[in-house]
């Protein structure tokens, strides 16, 4: 919204700009995000936004226009409805929030609809949310690496002797069984 909202301009711009603006963008991006409910013809929490912020006269402000000109061409290039991420992250960009800000917030508004997830799989507990086989995972990162305060503790702690009963052992660290 906020590189749309760049290329677009400030002060008063006419429509036809906008829309040519917003259609040449749409169509060089792959993937548009706020767009798409799963399940659903519409997000329904969009339906109730909407009308909260027509209400409360947030539906004049740039962002918030920007964002209904953007919902129009997506719908009519690829058949997408938004959803309420867009037009919150429009609502906060209008209020003066940064697109940093912005972020972290939207996920803390929206942890609930992951929660109910969450606790279904963990009361079913199936085998197949709890382990993913192994012949599944090709590990990309880099080697196992301990911290510098662990390595430190380690070397104290099996340097020297170890007591074992009465008699005074230098193995190392104990080995797992």
């Amino acid at each position: 919204m906020v590189s749309l909202g760049s290329q677009v301009g400030d002060g008063e711009v006419d429509e036809a700009h906008i829309r040519r603006t917003v259609v040449d963008y749409v169509r060089a991006q792959r993937f548009v995000w706020g767009f798409g409910t799963p399940f659903r013809k519409q997000d329904e929490r969009l339906v109730a936004f909407r009308s909260s912020v027509a209400r409360h006269h947030c539906d004049r402000l740039p962002h918030f226009r920007l964002f209904e000109v953007l919902a129009q061409v997506v719908e009519s290039e690829r058949r997408a409805r938004p959803n309420i991420a867009a037009a919150l992250a429009a609502v906060l960009l209008d209020q003066g929030l940064k697109p940093a800000e912005i972020g972290p917030l939207a996920v803390a508004l929206t942890q609930h609809m992951f929660f109910a997830h969450a606790v279904e799989g963990a009361r079913q507990a199936p085998e197949s949310l709890r382990n993913l086989p192994l012949e599944l995972i090709d590990y990309q990162g880099s080697a196992p690496r301990q911290s510098p305060r662990a390595a430190t503790h380690a070397s104290r702690e099996f340097s020297g002797s170890l007591t074992v009963g009465s008699e005074a052992k230098n193995d190392g660290p104990p080995q797992p069984a």
